[in-house]
Parts: C-alpha cells; sequence; structure tokens
C-alpha cells in the first residue's frame, strides 16, 4: 500500500509565491484598465467614436492604437502613467473625505458596519487602525503584517457579502505592502 505524501514545504511556499506575483500583476492590469476608462474623453465614448490615438490602418481596413504601447520601454511607461493617475485619483479620495461635510447618522452607522465587519470577514490577521466616514465617502485603514496584500479568497467573499455596504463601490488602495487603505464610496448621494 502507498501512500502520498504531502508537498514539501518549498515547493507550496514557492506556489505561493508565484501565485501572489501572478496576483500583483492582475491588479497592475485591472487598475490600469480602471485608470483607462477613467480618463477616456466621455464625448468620444458617448458618440461612439475612438479614442483620441485611434489610426484606422489603410492596409488592412482595421483600427489600431496608436497609444498601444508595443516595445518593453512603451509598456513600462504607460504602466507608471497608470500607476500615477491611480495615486492621483485616490489621494482625491483622501483629499474628498477631509474637507467634505459629515452626514452624521450615515457616518455613525458606516463606521460601526466597518469596524464591526473587517475583522469579522478577514479574521485576527487584518487589524483595522482607522475608520472614518463623511458624508459620501468612508476610509478605512488596514493592516495585516503576515502578508503584503489582503487574502484574495477572504477579499472575494467581503465584496460578496458586505451587508449595508453592499449599496456602496469600495477602492482599494495598496501602495503600501502589510496596508490596504479601503475607500467606501456612497452611490445614492444624499
Amino acid at each position: 500500500m502507498t501512500s502520498r505524501q504531502s508537498p514539501a514545504p518549498e515547493k507550496a511556499s514557492a506556489a505561493n509565491s508565484a501565485d501572489e506575483r501572478r496576483l500583483a500583476a492582475l491588479e497592475r492590469e485591472i487598475q490600469r484598465l480602471r485608470v483607462a476608462v477613467a480618463v477616456r474623453p466621455a464625448s468620444h465614448a458617448e458618440e461612439g467614436q475612438p479614442d483620441k490615438g485611434h489610426l484606422l490602418n489603410t492596409q488592412t481596413g482595421s483600427e489600431q492604437s496608436e497609444a498601444t504601447p508595443r516595445t518593453p520601454e512603451e509598456i513600462e511607461q504607460a504602466e507608471r502613467r497608470a500607476e500615477e493617475a491611480r495615486s492621483e485619483f485616490l489621494d482625491g479620495l483622501s483629499d474628498k473625505l477631509a474637507t467634505e461635510a459629515f452626514d452624521p447618522s450615515w457616518r455613525v452607522e458606516n463606521e460601526r458596519t466597518i469596524t464591526r465587519l473587517i475583522p469579522e470577514r478577514f479574521g485576527s490577521d487584518v487589524t483595522v487602525d482607522e475608520v472614518s466616514c463623511a458624508s459620501t465617502l468612508c476610509r478605512a485603514r488596514l493592516t495585516h503584517p503576515g502578508s503584503p496584500r489582503l487574502p484574495q479568497d477572504k477579499l472575494a467573499m467581503f465584496f460578496m457579502d458586505r451587508e449595508s455596504l453592499g449599496s456602496m463601490g469600495i477602492q482599494l488602495d495598496t501602495r503600501a505592502d502589510g496596508v490596504t487603505t479601503m475607500y467606501f464610496v456612497r452611490e445614492d448621494e444624499p
């Protein structure tokens, strides 16, 4: 009778590391796509016209983008621009929270919910350091020193079941390892 041995800890660790790198690359791509959609001129999107930078290839008759990076340097530069735009967006959310008026009942209700729900959903490995709400926006600063990013499975479950917070959009600021800032954006503005 043969018995199966569990994989060596080194192999499991290497697999987890490879998964984390792939997840980080996917997160960067999602951020790049969000920025690309956010900065697309509304007039072109509404009229169904191509973005500025699109050209018609006269040989094939197909549309091609002048802005599509082709070389590793262009790709790196495009990623850097997307990351800068994402950082500006997140900094703008922080600035908005600091300057907007407070909705006292909305603030109290959501600060309590966030403070309770995050530890329930993410466990003891994630700590809520700060929760602050105004009238259209909440920010929660989470620390997870055992991992550079929030566990993806728990994050996915949180997105699917976040109780009363489900009516808000969420933006994640993952610029620092071991720290995630969540912005909850009220969609039914007062």
